[in-house]
């Protein structure tokens, strides 16, 4: 049970557990699609060329596939040579590509959820989906959960922590509201994402054999926003209601772009509106991993983080935020004694 404020905030590193890529290894993913036979079929099936062809038949099918694969690889080809690591930089700049680029980032993404639908954590002692919800849980009924006063703001576009979580929920109270829970609790997808259900049935899975469901790929993939178009006006204000309401916050896998900290407008100083007289009563984590310790310095400087001058030089509790070099589970684990 976590009754005092605690709110976690999701980036692509938090859902590298359970199988999904990170940032910089969606770039290289949506590269190598160019040669995918299975992703190429399923593109022309969702981009049929509507370009008139005077010719007849399976010259004229076959037309079409050249045309829009063309142009995805010009796309790649455009992508490949920006010299940048985030797909999301370079629509940016080359929003034309948008459609494709979603499509794409759908196609990965709903594969991975065909493949591992349980959630199942892949890589070994990480699964903090798990974890966290034993704490949150803990053998109490439904009623007593509801006194949990945790949320989750998250940037990804997967919902394998939402199914996760209420998969979770209703095997242990088959009969239990789910949207009484999550109201309470809620889960903010600040960008969108490749589904709007939270508990996603075997049924409903894409399934990848059959070039027929590409049309329900590119349905999803419209879900899709990037961090530069415009992000939910409604989960922008709950985001940052959350987190000055919160006495815990917890970054996990989160990359700190300034665009994504814009929205969430994160008070360092005036905590909590000016509701408690300790500037220093909420405090703020994040994972670092595998960050050179000048690289986690630029993301204090960068997001001007103020320092607790009581502690010395070289302490990582001495900025506002504690950065540390773990993965999601061991910063959990680390700071357990705080969920309560």
């Amino acid at each position: 049970m976590i009754k005092n404020k605690t709110v976690f905030v999701l980036g692509a590193g938090a859902s590298k557990p359970y199988g999904y890529p990170t940032g910089e290894e969606l770039f290289k993913e949506v590269l190598r699609l160019e040669k995918h036979p299975g992703f190429l079929n399923f593109l022309n099936k969702a981009f049929p060329s509507h370009e008139v062809i005077a010719l007849s038949g399976i010259r004229r099918t076959e037309t079409k596939k050249k045309k829009t694969q063309h142009e995805f690889e010009k796309f790649i080809d455009e992508l490949a040579n920006s010299g940048l690591v985030s797909v999301d930089s370079f629509i940016e700049k080359r929003q034309t590509h948008s459609a494709f680029c979603k499509f794409a980032i759908a196609y990965l993404l709903l594969e991975r959820e065909w493949h591992n639908p349980s959630n199942t954590a892949l890589i070994e002692n990480s699964d903090w989906y798990r974890y966290l919800f034993s704490k949150l849980l803990n053998g109490k009924s439904f009623e007593e959960t509801l006194e949990n006063n945790v949320s989750f703001i998250t940037f990804n576009y997967d919902v394998s922590f939402d199914s996760f979580f209420t998969r979770a929920l209703v095997h242990q109270y088959p009969n239990c509201d789910r949207g009484k829970y999550f109201s309470k609790n809620p889960i903010i997808h600040m960008h969108g994402n490749i589904r709007t259900s939270e508990f996603i049935k075997i049924n409903e899975l894409v399934d990848f054999t059959n070039v027929e469901c590409a049309q329900k790929v590119l349905e999803f993939s419209k879900n899709i926003n990037f961090y530069f178009e415009s992000a939910s006006t409604e989960a922008i204000a709950l985001a940052r209601k959350e987190l000055s309401e919160a006495h815990n916050v917890f970054f996990l896998g989160f990359g700190f772009l300034p665009d994504n900290m814009d929205k969430l407008k994160v008070n360092w100083v005036n905590d909590l509106d000016g509701k408690h007289t300790n500037p220093l009563l909420t405090k703020y984590y994040g994972t670092a991993f595998g960050l050179e310790e000048a690289e986690a310095m630029k993301v204090l400087e960068d997001n001007k983080v103020p320092y607790n001058h009581n502690y010395p030089r070289g302490d990582s509790r001495r900025a506002k935020l504690e950065l540390v070099d773990c993965d999601c589970l061991s910063l959990i684990k680390q700071n357990v004694t705080l969920l309560k």
